[in-house]
């Protein structure tokens, strides 16, 4: 009965790490995305200043 109970906790605990690991890497995802599009948007509202100041 122990060792049974030894093998279900290891299945919960790698299925719980591999949920993690997922969501570990959503965020870290949605991250490279968010800065990779402020970056984009910083870079346009600067070429429209630049724009609007030149004329």
């Amino acid at each position: 009965m122990k060792k049974a109970d030894g093998i279900s906790k290891i299945k919960r605990f790698t299925f719980l790490s591999a949920i993690e690991d997922i969501i570990n890497t959503d965020l870290i995802y949605i991250y490279i995305i968010q800065r990779d599009c402020t970056r984009w948007h910083y870079n346009f509202l600067n070429q429209v200043a630049r724009k609007n100041v030149v004329e």
